[in-house]
């Protein structure tokens, strides 16, 4: 686990502290009520100030308060969850563990799952955040900017699930991927394996498995190795791309003499397994 402690997080002053309608209506330039009309699309509103607001908007971080109207001292029993998927084995598990962690403190978690696109993520956040969480779960550390900035500036508590190869917004829980992968392949070139093929899936969206493959190809590097070939499903992980996957690695791979291949996760390895 890593991250700032709460007392070394109100030393740095209120780098943390909420965004308001003034800050926007300051960055901006215009009035807080102008502000107020535009996101609320009440009234007319010229197309200049419209887009101050709104580039004001995307710079601060700023989320709307759906429970203003609500007595000042209530306080959220929410804690916002965002998952990339819901049919990879792990994360339904993960899941589980959030509902047994909460269940006697009387916070109720909310879940958005993103499916692995960040814009999707952006837009879960924006809507989770404007309820007024008392924290937020998300995982990984593979953000938009805008995204970034509204966690940052919630004034909550934000803890990024599943990796810590980079720096958190607030706390970490997690390993390190590209260990990971370092480590697998370190243990297999130590077992005697020399000839290595890899089965993957989207790079693009799983940042995660991308760095375990560096990892392999870290610990092959420095073994005076390299990957013999390997195949990657234009697409989400799944057993049935596992299975489709190292099949067609095989049977390209004939004459290659593999004796070991690494998996980009659990989905595409059960798949791998079925097809053996």
């Amino acid at each position: 686990m890593s991250g700032e402690t709460p007392r070394a997080r109100r030393r740095g002053g209120d780098a943390r502290a909420a965004v308001t309608l003034a800050d926007v209506a300051r960055v901006a330039n215009v009035s807080e009520i102008t502000v107020s009309r535009i996101l609320r699309n009440k009234g007319p509103i010229s197309d200049r100030a419209r887009a101050a607001v709104t580039a004001a908007v995307a710079q601060v971080g700023y989320v709307p308060n759906r429970v203003a109207g609500t007595l000042a001292s209530a306080t959220s029993s929410l804690v916002g969850v965002i998952l990339p998927s819901l049919s990879n084995i792990v994360f339904p598990e993960v899941l589980r563990g959030i509902h047994a962690g909460l269940e006697a403190s009387g916070f109720q978690p909310v879940v958005g799952v993103t499916e692995y696109d960040l814009a999707r993520e952006d837009r879960l956040v924006e809507a989770l955040l404007s309820w007024k969480p008392a924290s937020m779960i998300i995982t990984g550390s593979d953000h938009t900017d805008i995204t970034r900035r509204r966690l940052e500036r919630s004034g909550i508590r934000v803890a990024e699930l599943m990796d810590i190869d980079a720096r958190p917004i607030d706390i970490a829980v997690g390993l390190s991927h590209r260990r990971a992968g370092y480590d697998s392949g370190r243990y297999l070139i130590g077992r005697g394996y020399r000839r290595f093929g890899y089965v993957g899936h989207d790079w693009r969206q799983d940042r995660r498995a991308r760095l375990r493959w560096e990892g392999v190809c870290e610990a092959l590097r420095e073994a005076g190795l390299a990957l013999v070939d390997q195949a990657l499903f234009e697409g989400p992980s799944s057993f049935e791309a596992g299975r489709a996957m190292l099949e067609a690695l095989l049977r390209g791979a004939q004459g290659h003499g593999l004796d070991a291949v690494a998996f980009s996760n659990d989905d595409m390895a059960v798949g791998g397994v079925f097809h053996c």
